[in-house]
């Protein structure tokens, strides 16, 4: 169990173990009363939430958790590798943002961001303290200082 948790500690537990839950976030759907449902356009927000949630699920959930298992027995190129798709995530956060106040709003734009930015920094200290090379940790926290300029 320890192993398990130096891969994805406990604080971002639920990130992980939310997962198992995906195939049942259209069950949700059951929960709105039937005139919340028969709104016109409802069905397209729900089924927009419902992706974005498995999408954030997917990524911090298990992509995080996989490439900090690769990065913790990889060498210093391979760990190198795994901060550029790290990093690249965080570009994918973005376009995701962009598309979710397109079609929901802004609203629901903070609990995203908390929920991004909790588990980005997360896996961003697991990183530097587990770095194996001082040009890794240099890699990781110059592209973090760019990607906080932007």
């Amino acid at each position: 169990a320890a192993i398990g948790f130096d891969i994805f500690p406990v604080p971002l537990g639920s990130f992980v173990a939310s997962f198992p839950c995906v195939p049942l976030l259209p069950l949700i759907y059951m929960v709105f009363p039937s005139e919340c449902r028969n709104k016109p356009g409802f069905r397209q927000h729900f089924f927009i939430a419902i992706g974005i949630l498995v999408a954030l699920y997917c990524i911090y959930g298990m992509l995080y958790s996989m490439l900090n298992a690769w990065y913790l027995t990889a060498a210093v190129e391979g760990q190198a590798l795994i901060v550029l798709i790290f990093l690249s995530t965080r570009l994918l956060f973005e376009l995701i943002g962009v598309f979710v106040s397109k079609r929901l709003g802004a609203d629901v734009l903070p609990r995203l961001v908390f929920y991004s930015v909790t588990a980005y920094e997360w896996q961003m200290g697991i990183m530097l303290a587990r770095a194996t090379h001082w040009l890794i940790s240099v890699e990781l926290m110059i592209i973090n200082v760019l990607e906080n300029a932007y």
